[in-house]
């Protein structure tokens, strides 16, 4: 809603790489130029901070990334943030910091919101991911005025309203106390499942590079093989019937994503078991 009520053809938008794949598309569908920035695994996953200044410039309508950040689980320091930031007021450039993952965070420590650092700024959740509600479908945005304003005018040719059920879900489960009820025990599973997941990936040896996540239930695992990831999951796929996402949907090459698991154990556990069969093959 954002990019649609925002981006002409002659914006540019700046991208975080990897991230959440959709959000380089739209831009990419209205005709507007997209320059990617990358994020850093050697420095827990920081932008690469020449290349950020060049992709968000006077020409820049907006910026896009995820914090804690899809596909990584990494969470920007506080100094990251307020450098973001300058830029973006420095460039006149809005800020989307989608923060659908906040509240998901391994150590309990609660993420910062770039919510309220500056009028440039704008924030995307929903209660998909740390609240741990998908099927109600809901999310919101948090912003200035007019660009709000801006997204309901798009808003109503896409979605009239919401079913009153998933709208009735939403507003019990933003109260507080409800809110982390609910975060609490997104994560106490993930605390659990990191456990058996470390394990897991040690049995591999070498053939794993693995950066714990911060935050999300999502793991970006560097894999040491001469497969192009894509195939690599079609063939767990064809031959598990098990599926991961591979880093090329991710915007990097050699990476997979692996879920770290929700209330359902055992068939997590299955599910990585399966992922095991097929990669030793390549090993």
């Amino acid at each position: 809603l954002v990019a649609l009520s925002q981006l002409q053809p002659s914006d540019e938008f700046a991208f975080e790489v990897p991230n959440y794949m959709q959000m380089w598309g739209a831009p990419k569908s209205l005709c507007s130029k997209v320059n990617t920035f990358l994020l850093q695994v050697e420095k827990d996953w920081e932008p690469d901070w020449e290349e950020f200044e060049k992709a968000v410039n006077k020409n820049t309508r907006l910026v896009y990334l995820s914090n804690p950040n899809n596909p990584t689980g990494s969470v920007l320091t506080k100094e990251s943030m307020a450098r973001i930031v300058k830029r973006c007021e420095e460039t006149d450039t809005y800020l989307i910091s989608d923060e659908v993952y906040l509240g998901a965070e391994l150590d309990g420590k609660r993420t910062t919101s770039f919510g309220g650092m500056s009028d440039k700024v704008i924030v995307t959740s929903g209660l998909s991911k740390a609240y741990g509600i998908p099927g109600a479908r809901i999310g919101w945005i948090i912003g200035p005025k007019q660009v709000v304003y801006d997204c309901w005018t798009q808003h109503d040719y896409i979605t009239i309203c919401p079913n009153k059920l998933s709208d009735y879900i939403a507003r019990i489960a933003v109260r507080e106390d409800n809110r982390e009820k609910l975060y609490s025990r997104t994560q106490k599973i993930l605390q659990k499942n990191i456990e058996y997941f470390r394990e897991w990936v040690s049995s591999f040896g070498d053939f794993f590079t693995f950066k714990e996540p911060k935050a999300a239930p999502i793991c970006f695992l560097k894999y040491n093989a001469d497969i192009p990831s894509t195939e690599l999951c079609q063939r767990t796929l064809k031959n598990q019937n098990t599926l991961f996402v591979p880093g090329a949907q991710l915007g990097m090459e050699g990476y997979l994503r692996l879920w770290l698991g929700g209330s359902d154990e055992q068939q997590w556990k299955e599910g990585l078991n399966r992922i095991k069969k097929e990669l030793v093959k390549i090993m």
